[in-house]
């Protein structure tokens, strides 16, 4: 059965890369992205399979804006992927400024709760409805408190907005897996993006894939999951 997907931050890199391995599984995806400007290339490469909308999460405005073009064009959303994300510069805290702070948390968890509340309705229509917050082994308290990442230089604000994240994933799957709604932190690896750490080793088509064939043979559990698709379960 065709699944409808929608992908945040769809226009380059990972997010990218999705949209074209689900279009290849005959699924629809709903490509938010920031800018105007990246629609016609969405749509002249993928054509009916896409469906652009054109939002910006960091704002409240895009619930509305997400939700009316979803009512128009779709009856159900299958799964939500909240891929969108900012690196901060800052890596030592006597330079890091809480305007960066704000900005990235903005993104990496305000921005999950907008894409959920903007789709809520749509996504319990669905039979199997899915969130997935695209995380990052830097989210891991676990690992970051061994010295595992020490004097890599990674930024204070994304590891913290990560961190955020993956909170804000337990919280919300231990809530709406009462309405059939399960929640999943996944960190997709090392991924060779412009902001790609220096030890980055996949491509994003790559890390698509591995993706994809995850989900694609996902099986519930109770346990709130954060993984590292093909690779290993990441702890908290």
């Amino acid at each position: 059965m065709r699944r409808n997907i929608l992908i945040t931050g769809a226009n380059r890199g990972f997010g990218y890369a999705l949209v074209k391995e689900f279009i290849k599984c005959d699924d629809r995806v709903i490509a938010v992205v920031r800018k105007e400007e990246y629609v016609a290339d969405l749509v002249k490469e993928f054509g009916d399979s896409i469906i652009p909308i054109v939002a910006d999460i960091a704002d409240d405005k895009a619930i509305q804006t997400i939700n009316s073009i979803l009512d128009k064009r779709v009856d159900c959303i299958d799964m939500i992927i909240n891929n969108a994300g900012v690196t901060g510069k800052c890596h030592v805290i006597n330079d890091l400024s809480t305007k960066e702070m704000e900005d990235v948390i903005n993104v990496h968890c305000l921005a999950v709760i907008r894409t959920y509340q903007a789709c809520k309705g749509h996504l319990k229509r669905s039979q199997k409805p899915m969130i997935i917050n695209i995380s990052s082994r830097l989210g891991s308290l676990s690992r970051m408190a061994t010295g595992e990442f020490k004097n890599r230089k990674f930024s204070y604000s994304y590891r913290v907005a990560k961190a955020a994240q993956n909170m804000l994933s337990i919280c919300m799957d231990q809530e709406l897996k009462e309405m059939n709604i399960r929640v999943i932190a996944v960190h997709p690896g090392r991924l060779l993006t412009r902001s790609g750490a220096a030890d980055a080793d996949t491509t994003p088509t790559v890390g698509a894939q591995r993706f994809i064939n995850w989900v694609n043979h996902y099986e519930e559990d109770n346990q709130t999951t954060y993984i590292e698709p093909g690779i290993e379960t990441i702890p908290w």
